[in-house]
């Protein structure tokens, strides 16, 4: 027997993931409840199929309807998980798919204590995650995602603008613009959520979401900057002083892919396998287009 149409209550609807996850649940025609600190008037355009409610994470949430049956979220799972810690099992409630991060692996021996600190603390809410749902007797998948883009404020798109608006863009110097990275589009991932339910190779797991392509840190810049702007020029600069550029124009302050103290870091690879998120998850995500 298939198991009952899913209901659907969402964290993290307004990110840039959950732009692209609502649309493709609208041809779904299942129940989704999203739950956002804006108020639902601002929100219901364009997703007539979702109902919005208030509240924010992690103590001013509503408890999920005793009909719902996956739990998503697609924010911080740190807030995510202390509200999880409050509630008792939803009747109906199967699996809970959540997003972590690759800087729990990339970031735990970072020379920096701030993002030690943070790959810490990203690990400690993966294990508390798979903790509260062994209690509420529930499946869970956490989808770890590398650096992603797709959105209009994120590293990807602010050089993209700052490209656009000046004409150039940083050429690291180094090893800094050799280190690879794998930048995946958010509207892949939207579609390993929707993958990740009722997947059984899923269950209990987490799984790594690296981009389709391979690129360093240099080609990355450059590949948005160009994609933005077809008079572009290539201006040479060290790492350190890229990194003092980039806190001025607001390029950093929590971004992926660049900070002050990351220079080791940023000069080493940072590629993820894709085989087992293809095997668990038929993931294939695209090439970088920015």
């Amino acid at each position: 027997m298939s198991p009952p149409t899913p209901r659907l209550l969402i964290f993290g609807a307004t990110s840039v993931v959950g732009g692209y996850l609502l649309p493709r649940l609208a041809s779904t025609c299942w129940p989704v409840t999203a739950v956002s600190r804006q108020p639902a008037t601002a929100l219901r355009q364009g997703h007539a199929h979702v109902e919005w409610q208030l509240g924010s994470l992690p103590d001013s949430c509503p408890a999920p309807d005793p009909a719902v049956t996956h739990i998503l979220s697609l924010g911080p799972c740190d807030a995510f998980v202390a509200w999880l810690a409050q509630q008792s099992t939803p009747p109906a409630l199967r699996q809970v798919i959540a997003f972590g991060s690759t800087s729990a692996q990339t970031k735990l021996d970072s020379s920096s204590a701030l993002e030690r600190n943070l790959a810490q603390r990203l690990l400690a809410s993966e294990a508390a995650l798979a903790r509260e749902c062994a209690r509420l007797g529930v499946r869970w998948t956490l989808l770890r995602p590398t650096l992603i883009y797709g959105g209009d404020h994120d590293l990807i798109a602010r050089i993209g603008a700052f490209a656009a608006r000046w004409h150039v863009y940083p050429r690291l110097l180094g090893p800094a613009g050799r280190g690879r990275r794998q930048p995946v589009h958010a509207d892949d991932l939207a579609g390993a959520v929707i993958a990740a339910m009722d997947c059984t190779s899923a269950f209990d797991q987490r799984i790594d979401l690296p981009g389709g392509e391979k690129l360093s840190l240099a080609q990355l810049i450059a590949r948005a900057a160009h994609a933005r702007t077809g008079l572009v020029l290539p201006i040479p600069i060290p790492f350190t002083l890229a990194t003092r550029l980039a806190a001025r124009l607001r390029w950093i302050g929590g971004s992926p892919g660049l900070s002050r103290d990351a220079g080791a870091r940023i000069s080493r690879d940072q590629a993820f396998e894709p085989g087992p998120a293809a095997q668990a998850l038929g993931f294939a995500p695209r090439p970088f287009e920015p």
